[in-house]
């Protein structure tokens, strides 16, 4: 089962909710997720220097939010 960003999720019951008639911008909605991205993976590897782990932040996103990237 595919877990939803926090992103994903916003601009889902926006659209659900008719509050963006017009969509948003492709590139608005690539940079948003490329923020979260970033920001998940960021603090992935913040936890990792507590645990031993031999998963990559990219891994970790990757099969978290089942991207193919």
């Amino acid at each position: 089962m595919k877990k939803q960003t926090a992103v994903e999720w916003l601009l889902f019951e926006m659209s659900k909710n008719g509050l963006l008639p017009n969509g948003i911008p492709n590139e608005i909605h690539k940079q948003a997720k490329e923020m979260e991205k970033k920001q998940i993976m960021d603090a992935y590897e913040d936890g990792c220097c507590y645990w031993d782990s031999e998963k990559s932040s990219e891994q970790y996103y990757n099969q978290t939010f089942n991207t193919k990237k």
